[in-house]
């Protein structure tokens, strides 16, 4: 069969004036694929370039070839195409510091990207290393989609396990939720990468491959993930998202989470945590008292944050708390109200 598909492609680029072979990714294909195509670039009178990830492209016994060892872009080098992109000024800078977080230097990713926030200027906007609110473009999310499409079946409950752990990769988290055993095939598609640990290559990649997980599938991943983390934060940020499966595991771990910033003195983030928790014990049929605690417990600590306009809403609960008989709570809440210069009757 080998021998029959080497003659058949040679006859037929024979049959071409200067035929040029173009092969991209000879690194997926599989030995006799491999020999085949190698044999045929060596004829002298085709004209071939072959592509593939670097350390894994095959040995080439062809007559006068080059090899070109490419790399991403660097920061400078994604500048300079924001630059050409009509980013001008210190905004250009901005930009390519944005697109290298984003793509890691990939130039077609980081086109794409640039192609697909329109108007937008996302790089301007504080925590933009937060994907999710990302709109990808159709040929953007085609690129990446079909480069997670290669992945072998068998590899797809590791691919998703990893997409709800995030970057950096936990192996002793993903090694509880799924099967590690073929992260090399991952880390050999080009999926993950070796740097500083183990993550995915680019962030649109774990953007996309994290988007392809179903709904329910991931909150069974972060819920099951959520019940192996000792980090009081990464715990949280796991179990608020399997709310819906377990809403008493989420709502403390996200307390747990606030108390554990009101003692590192990192109140904004305390406050944050504490609504989360408000919000989600409400939803979830939490007693009303309890709620209260919560949103007290974020309106304080947005006062020792030095955040202003909060003396309103303190008022308001401790209202709330009269009115149900919670003299403790109302009693915190005045205070806490106090302190931000209200005179209360």
């Amino acid at each position: 069969v080998t021998v029959r598909a080497i003659d058949a492609i040679t006859h037929a680029l024979a049959a071409i004036e200067h035929p040029l072979l173009l092969i991209d990714d000879i690194d997926r294909a599989g030995p006799s694929t491999q020999e085949v195509l190698l044999t045929v670039a060596a004829d002298p009178a085709v004209a071939c370039l072959l592509t593939g990830r670097f350390e894994h492209v095959p040995s080439i016994d062809v007559p006068d070839h080059e090899a070109f060892p490419l790399a991403g872009l660097d920061a400078a080098g994604l500048t300079e195409l924001a630059a050409r992109a009509g980013h001008a000024g210190d905004e250009r800078f901005e930009v390519g510091r944005w697109l290298h977080q984003h793509t890691s230097g990939h130039p077609l990713f980081a086109l794409e990207l640039l192609a697909s926030v329109g108007d937008e200027r996302p790089w301007s906007v504080e925590g933009t290393g937060d994907d999710d609110g990302l709109a990808l473009s159709p040929s953007l999310l085609a690129l990446v989609r079909a480069r997670l499409a290669a992945v072998p079946p068998s590899c797809r409950p590791l691919l998703d396990a990893a997409a709800a752990v995030g970057d950096p990769l936990d192996v002793s988290l993903l090694r509880g939720v799924v099967d590690t055993e073929q992260l090399h095939v991952l880390v050999e598609s080009g999926i993950l990468v070796r740097e500083q640990g183990l993550r995915f290559a680019h962030s649109l990649v774990a953007k996309v491959a994290y988007d392809l997980v179903p709904s329910g599938r991931r909150e069974e991943l972060h819920h099951a993930i959520g019940l192996r983390c000792y980090d009081p934060t990464v715990r949280a940020l796991h179990l608020s998202r399997a709310v819906d499966i377990d809403p008493d595991a989420a709502v403390a771990a996200l307390i747990a989470a606030g108390r554990a910033a009101v003692a590192d003195q990192a109140y904004a983030d305390a406050s944050a945590w504490f609504a989360q928790a408000a919000d989600a014990a409400r939803e979830h049929g939490w007693p009303h008292p309890e709620v209260l605690d919560l949103q007290l417990e974020a309106h304080d600590c947005d006062r020792l944050a030095g955040r202003p306009g909060h003396a309103e809403p303190l008022l308001e609960i401790a209202e709330e708390a009269l009115r149900l008989g919670q003299a403790g709570l109302r009693r915190r809440a005045t205070v806490s109200a106090v302190q931000l210069g209200e005179a209360v009757d």
